[in-house]
């Protein structure tokens, strides 16, 4: 399952990731979360991205929406992953690992978010 939400008076969008995430649900979250940023200025928001322990069917979807979101512009893209979950199952080339770590900051909770 995925999930998202604009926070208009936070400047934020947060989103949520648990489960068992299929291609479908994927491609759905994909539609949906366009629908909801249209008419936002990303640049003026951060992006929380808060993953419990989840499953995908193609680990490349994944990679493919954070390339998303990377493009989409967001003031700063934060990672909520308390228990290094995303770091210690995720497979980056060291490049990538590079690009991703200069791009996302990894927060152990969301109280350390400005």
């Amino acid at each position: 399952m995925i999930y998202s939400q604009v926070m208009q008076d936070q400047n934020k969008v947060y989103i949520k990731v648990d489960g068992y995430v299929s291609n479908s649900d994927i491609k759905g979250f994909i539609r949906d979360y366009k629908t909801q940023i249209k008419g936002i200025k990303t640049n003026k928001f951060n992006l929380v991205i808060e993953p419990n322990t989840f499953e995908c069917e193609n680990e490349a979807d994944i990679k493919n929406v954070c390339i998303m979101f990377y493009k989409t512009g967001y003031r700063k893209i934060y990672l909520v992953d308390p228990n290094n979950y995303i770091m210690s199952n995720i497979k980056l080339s060291g490049l990538e690992k590079k690009m991703f770590l200069s791009v996302v900051k990894i927060v152990k909770s969301s109280s350390e978010i400005r």
